[in-house]
């Protein structure tokens, strides 16, 4: 076996899909209607288009509550679009991008039981490390000392996981650490196929601290190949 020569050509082509092609969409950090930034760079089958302005998204309406949807590029010649859809992409290796067709997927985001948009995150070429951030949601631990979120991954593609814990007041974060002991901020995460689930110490979490409902409880952290 031995190594092949690349042409200048497609060395190129590397070059600007990894230094001079970047996108990004706005409210990562809230629950509201994202747009794609001013000035992101896509390319799609070969193509690149490129952001003048802020850019809306179309189709939300179309996709469930409680379903995980992804937003994707639409190209029509000389201009292309942009859609919420709830339909998965597949990996395209001539491509080297997720498509479905000849629509390039670039983001996920989750549209929660109140319509609202939430656990925004890109997606990842094929093979590389991701991580995925997972909102908790609701959740009165006094209630109830368990939780479990939907991953949406492909479970044996997953890396590791962590969980962040915050208090009523969000002054003070907590992560989640293995224990067996009462006084610590510890519990159990594990995961099947569609779910991550949580299970804190009775001791430490389960105080008023932690009882505010209508309130997100904090963040789970998926390390993945993609």
């Amino acid at each position: 076996m031995a190594l092949d020569l690349v042409s200048k050509s497609v060395a190129i082509d590397w070059f600007i899909n990894a230094v001079l092609l970047r996108h990004n969409i706005d409210e990562y950090k809230t629950d509201d209607e994202p747009q794609l930034m001013e000035g992101s760079r896509i390319e799609v089958s070969g193509d690149i288009y490129i952001a003048n302005s802020d850019e809306s998204i179309s189709g939300w309406s179309g996709v469930s509550v409680s379903t995980q949807a992804y937003i994707k590029i639409v190209p029509a010649g000389s201009t292309a679009t942009l859609e919420f859809t709830s339909t998965a992409p597949t990996w395209s290796e001539t491509k080297k991008g997720w498509y479905n067709g000849n629509d390039r997927y670039l983001y996920m985001v989750y549209k929660d039981a109140s319509g609202y948009y939430t656990d925004k995150n890109e997606l990842y070429n094929k093979n590389e490390i991701g991580i995925k951030r997972i909102k908790m949601g609701d959740w009165d631990i006094t209630s109830s000392l368990n939780l479990s979120v939907e991953h949406g991954l492909d479970w044996d593609q997953i890396l590791g996981i962590t969980a962040i814990i915050r208090n009523d007041s969000d002054l003070t974060r907590y992560f989640m650490v293995g224990s067996s002991g009462s006084s610590y901020n510890g519990g159990r995460i594990q995961y099947n196929s569609t779910e991550v689930s949580l299970t804190v110490l009775s001791n430490f979490f389960a105080t008023s601290g932690f009882d505010s409902t209508s309130y997100n409880r904090g963040w789970i952290n998926i390390t993945y190949r993609a």
